[in-house]
């Protein structure tokens, strides 16, 4: 792309758009294409447009939302712990969690807005069911751990849910398929199993919960034990 400017004429180089724009299979998860599209930059950007508009007054939804993305990810590029319950972090945290309830609130109960109309105003109901489980799943494992370990802390840039997703989806696998939802009274059968199936080799290297892995509870017998007969005894004529 070329930009001219006090009639100079300079090429500018966009890094990233193109794999932004032809995706590649492997690339589809891996770009950051959602993360630049809903950081402080892209706020900038959109508060510079509306400033050079006559009315900009449409942005004002935009920015809105923007304003509450942005702080979303810069608390998890942040590398200062969290070391109090009280932290600014969390309470940012507590006020982004709040916008986006009242956000889905309002938008449900607006009677400007038809039925069917209603749900284009939102996210997807999956995507705010994972804004809402990321925001609430953060704060309360800081709560947890500040509790347990009170000199502790949390640092949000290392933060990751690579342990959860691999626990959730082998919970999925072993409960019919991996295509179904379990609840908590459906899968808890199954995380013993889960635990005892986690190895070294299965965690990712990346995830910041340790190297440990769960090992199965032994125990000896005085007595030994009854041998299975074999079925050639059964089998007499």
């Amino acid at each position: 792309m070329k930009s001219t400017f006090c009639g100079k004429t300079e090429s500018v180089q966009f890094t990233g758009i193109e794999a932004h724009l032809y995706l590649y299979s492997a690339e589809k998860i891996q770009n950051h294409l959602a993360e630049e599209m809903l950081d402080s930059n892209n706020l900038f950007l959109m508060k510079s447009n509306q400033e050079s508009l006559p009315d900009g007054s449409h942005h004002n939804s935009t920015i809105k939302l923007l304003e509450n993305t942005s702080k979303m990810i810069s608390i998890f590029r942040d590398h200062r712990p969290v070391k109090n319950i009280h932290d600014k972090l969390l309470q940012y945290w507590y006020d982004i969690l709040q916008w986006f309830t009242n956000w889905r609130i309002s938008a449900n109960n607006d009677k400007n807005i038809a039925m069917g109309e209603r749900s284009k105003c939102l996210l997807s109901i999956q995507c705010c069911d994972d804004v809402k489980s990321m925001l609430v799943t953060f704060s309360e494992i800081c709560k947890k751990h500040l509790e347990e370990f009170p000199y502790g802390g949390v640092v949000p840039s290392r933060f990751n849910t690579d342990v959860l997703e691999n626990h959730f989806c082998q919970e999925c696998g072993l409960h019919n398929g991996n295509a179904t939802h379990p609840s908590y009274s459906t899968y808890c059968s199954t995380v013993k199993s889960v635990m005892l199936g986690q190895s070294l080799k299965s965690r990712g290297r990346k995830s910041n919960s340790g190297i440990a892995a769960a090992k199965p509870f032994t125990f000896y017998v005085n007595e030994p034990l009854t041998k299975r007969r074999k079925k050639q005894e059964y089998l007499r004529v």
